[in-house]
């Protein structure tokens, strides 16, 4: 019996009551039966789903990595999933009174500490051209005038090299990271001193003021992601490679709770590595080899987003059944309609709409665009300028962060657009 029968059924049988109660009773249990009813068919369809996304899954589409910033008292509450992208930023970031004073006497540049400054995308290479004025404070309530710069902090994209390194090492598909918060921290540098010190004063502290940024500045931030370097063991014999090339060792990934690990750049002796759904194939030079330095890729399924303060941005894309079964097709993109599908494939990609997509001849200085993967090198094509594909699109829900997910977005179209140089209105 379907639905449809069901519900006749039920009409005829209120219809058949005399009594008002007994109807409004009888429409009660039915009302119930049919919740029950529809929340089970719920959970069917979301299991079946399940179900048939991992079944059509390829595992070479990669890992999805997310990156958020998060206060050092924070970081204890999502340690397990969420890992400083530079161990360095856990120390801490107040330089010594001795060591600022001795500086100071022998008039050196220097670092005085890292901020985080929450800037629009265009506003990040204009603060590093400006200067700002700082204060030396003395014990005697004198103040001395240095210049003050900032130095955007490229520690961070030099991780993720390592990590994109890694991906290709260990023959996995790589995505780029889109990470607006990285850009956006930067070392407070003191580049010159305006007023005469003397030698014998008594410094007390280093005061500064980022003018119209000032009220954009925030300290004790760490930059996070699901990334986490550690050690892997091989497992069993390795196995003698024909020509005496080498020795294959495997290194199981069955029944780890992770998305995956990926091997860094950092082994030497790593000949090249295929996988499988279990394991890592490594044909190295060497036999002895028992641990290997990697990235474990942790899930991120389990943090809350909304308890957040700032918001995890991640290169994942929606889960969907159709968008599964097309991704091999997707290798060749010939119609606006497959840009625009793999554009909508990115969760992030909510924020806009792509209104319109038109091919321009190269202009030198005008077309240029700053790309999330700078560190891919075309060995093929070189610096050779090509025709823009240029990209209009419309903010559905404008933020701080809409024209960084842009970029992201440009950075990925790239990759399948190597033969253009891709930029957005």
């Amino acid at each position: 019996m379907d639905i449809k029968e069901m519900k006749e059924r039920a009409e005829n049988r209120i219809k058949e009551m005399t009594s008002i109660s007994d109807q409004e009773i009888f429409k009660s249990l039915l009302g119930n039966y049919f919740k029950e009813l529809m929340v089970e068919q719920m959970k069917f369809n979301e299991n079946l789903m399940e179900r048939v996304l991992k079944g059509v899954e390829n595992k070479n589409w990669g890992y999805d990595i997310y990156c958020t910033i998060l206060k050092k008292e924070e970081l204890t509450l999502y340690d397990d999933i969420l890992i400083p992208i530079l161990a360095e930023d856990l120390s801490e970031n107040i330089l010594p009174l001795k060591l600022l004073s001795d500086y100071i006497k022998r008039k050196e540049k220097f670092v005085i500490g890292q901020i985080y400054i929450d800037l629009k995308f265009h506003e990040i290479k204009k603060v590093c051209e400006k200067e700002f004025i700082g204060e030396i404070h003395n014990v005697n309530g004198e103040s001395y005038r240095v210049k003050i710069k900032l130095e955007q902090n490229r520690k961070y994209k030099e991780e993720e090299k390592e990590l994109y390194e890694g991906f290709i090492l260990s023959g996995t598909k790589w995505k780029t990271i889109i990470n607006p918060y990285s850009k956006r921290f930067f070392y407070v540098k003191v580049e010159g001193y305006l007023d005469e010190i003397p030698e014998d004063a008594e410094i007390e502290r280093l005061t500064y003021n980022l003018e119209e940024y000032e009220g954009l500045k925030k300290e004790g931030y760490i930059c996070v992601w699901n990334v986490c370097k550690t050690e892997i063991r091989s497992q069993g014999f390795p196995i003698k490679l024909s020509h005496n090339i080498g020795y294959q060792l495997d290194v199981p990934l069955e029944g780890i709770n992770t998305n995956g690990y990926i091997l860094t750049g950092d082994n030497k002796s790593i000949i090249n590595i295929s996988r499988d759904e279990n394991k890592l194939m490594v044909r190295a030079t060497r036999e002895d080899i028992k641990k290997w330095d990697s990235y474990e890729i942790r899930d991120c399924s389990r943090i809350k987003k909304e308890k957040l303060v700032e918001n995890l941005y991640g290169n994942n894309k929606l889960r969907d059944v159709v968008e599964y079964y097309m991704k091999d097709s997707l290798g060749v993109i010939r119609t606006k309609g497959e840009i625009n599908r793999f554009i909508n494939s990115f969760e992030e990609s909510k924020a806009i709409k792509l209104k319109n997509v038109r091919i321009e001849e190269y202009i030198e200085g005008e077309n240029d665009m700053e790309v999330e993967n700078d560190y891919i090198l075309d060995e093929i094509r070189g610096d050779e300028k090509s025709n823009i594909l240029k990209f209009e699109f419309e903010k559905v829900n404008e933020s701080q962060h809409t024209e960084d997910i842009i970029a992201f977005l440009m950075s990925e179209v790239r990759l399948y657009f190597p033969e253009y140089i891709c930029v957005s209105e």
